[in-house]
């Protein structure tokens, strides 16, 4: 058998691997989606300001956000507790001022919802049923355009945007990877990229 001294695969192309950093939306965007609820002058405007003050004030996925229970929330301590990918339970902060419009919403909006066949369920539709995914990113979408926020949004733009603000504002990388209950810092790190190139 004859072997030959070249090598075949020295014309194979590689694959490319795509180095694009997730989106984020600048501070001041954050603040104008967030200020954009003050609009719906409504137990839902209420509700929709909590949301965005606790996503941008924790990094929680929208699937935690929104299975978030009342028993999940100590207003007290300011933390709360959300069940992340594999069921993963952590405990997560929450800044006073995600605390204050929380307790608004859970006080004066929330009773107005509507009868709830949800009585544990934090944020609730027209209905008195938990928010839908759907529902919320429904909603984001409005304030966005209200808003005039020039991206395109994700269902991960805030939870990015929570982190590279974090690390922009000289939080270490631990701690941003304990909030975001990433199993491995390596995933996080993306997000120093992303505060770097942002």
């Amino acid at each position: 058998m004859e072997y030959s001294p070249r090598n075949p695969s020295d014309h194979i192309a590689r694959p490319r691997v795509s180095s694009t950093l997730p989106k984020v939306l600048s501070v001041e965007s954050m603040e104008a989606l967030i200020e954009a609820t003050t609009q719906t002058k409504s137990p839902y405007g209420t509700r929709d300001r909590a949301m965005l003050e606790t996503i941008y004030a924790t990094g929680l996925r929208v699937s935690e956000l929104l299975s978030l229970n009342i028993g999940d929330i100590d207003f007290e301590s300011q933390l709360l507790r959300c069940y992340g990918k594999g069921n993963r339970e952590r405990i997560v902060p929450v800044h006073s001022q995600a605390i204050h419009y929380l307790q608004d919403y859970m006080r004066l909006a929330r009773p107005q919802l509507g009868p709830s066949d949800y009585q544990t369920a934090v944020f609730l539709n027209r209905f008195g049923k938990r928010l839908s995914r759907q529902g919320f990113w429904l909603l984001i979408k409005d304030y966005a355009k209200k808003s005039r926020v020039g991206i395109d949004l994700s269902p991960h733009t805030l939870r990015h945007s929570f982190a590279t603000h974090m690390i922009e504002g000289g939080a270490p990388i631990s701690y941003v990877q304990a909030m975001l209950g990433h199993a491995s810092v390596s995933t996080t790190e993306v997000y120093n990229h992303v505060a770097n190139e942002y």
